[in-house]
Parts: C-alpha cells; sequence; structure tokens
C-alpha cells in the first residue's frame, strides 16, 4: 500500500499539518506529500490512501481546493482509501456571536472534502478532522501538530484493518 498526502495552503499552516501527518504516514508505508496546485488526475494512479486537507474559508475549504475536486473525473477515487482535514478557528477563538452562530450552521471544509472525495469513489477509513489555528493567518495552536501526527496514527491502524 502507498498513499499521497495532498494540501491547499494560504498561510502555512495546513501545508505544516500535512508535513506532519505526513511523516508519520511514510514511517510505516511510502508516500508522498504534494502541493494541490501541482497535482492532477494522475496524481491519483498510483496510492491506494489519499489523505487531502485545505484551509476552511467561508464555511467551506479553499476555492481552488472545491474547484479541483469538482473537476476531477467521477470515480477517480474508487478502490482508494480516503481521509479528508481541514484548517479553522477554534469557536472559543472566535469572539463575535453572530460569527459562532454562523459556523455552527455553516460548519468547515473537512466533511465537505470527505463528501466529495466519497462522491467521487473513495471509501472513508476515519472521520474528518479540523486542526485549529488562532486567527485568519495562524499561527497553528500549540498541541495541532502532535495532533496532526496521532491522527496520522489512527489512519494507519484503519489502514492496517
Amino acid at each position: 500500500m502507498n498513499a499521497i498526502v495532498l494540501y491547499d495552503s494560504q498561510f502555512g499552516n495546513t501545508k505544516m499539518i500535512a508535513e506532519a501527518i505526513h511523516e508519520t504516514i511514510n514511517s510505516k508505508m511510502p508516500s508522498e506529500l504534494v502541493n494541490l496546485t501541482t497535482a492532477n488526475p494522475k496524481t491519483f494512479e498510483m496510492p491506494n490512501l489519499v489523505i487531502l486537507g485545505a484551509p476552511t474559508q467561508k464555511f467551506n475549504a479553499k476555492e481552488t481546493t472545491i474547484k479541483f475536486l469538482n473537476e476531477l473525473p467521477d470515480m477517480v477515487f474508487e478502490n482508494k482509501k480516503v481521509a479528508a482535514f481541514d484548517t479553522r478557528i477554534s469557536l472559543q477563538h472566535l469572539k463575535n456571536r453572530f460569527l459562532r452562530f454562523m459556523v455552527k450552521l455553516g460548519g468547515y471544509a473537512a466533511k465537505k472534502i470527505d463528501k466529495k472525495m466519497v462522491k467521487k469513489g473513495g471509501t472513508t477509513i476515519i472521520d474528518p478532522e479540523g486542526f485549529y489555528v488562532k486567527d485568519t493567518e495562524g499561527p497553528l495552536l500549540e498541541a495541532e501538530i502532535r495532533r496532526a501526527r496521532d491522527w496520522g496514527h489512527r489512519i494507519l491502524e484503519n489502514v492496517s484493518d
């Protein structure tokens, strides 16, 4: 089995999370870390496991991520295990009550990424995960790199089942 950790990043936070996940996955199976801007449908021919992450913007994934996923061929993730993550501002760091309400209503990117990957034929192997930043541009909250590595270990456990 081999894997690809694909990420879209704006301020570098999602990239740091992707690097931590990749480091963990790569310790047990061959894997590649790829910026979404360099990916294309052929990127997904070899890996059996596809992990995709993006920052949350406007209650969804970054627009480049959405466009990329929408333009992929149908069933591109067929017979592949998939996992999705995002970076997001934690509700406790949002001072505006209306914005907190809107986030609760609109949600975050990871579940929406996962849903698109499943629609394109993938099989989800772990619940989508969110990693927290302090503000729009970051930085990541203190424990998030460790949490990303832990999530990578849980992915590996689910792959071996």
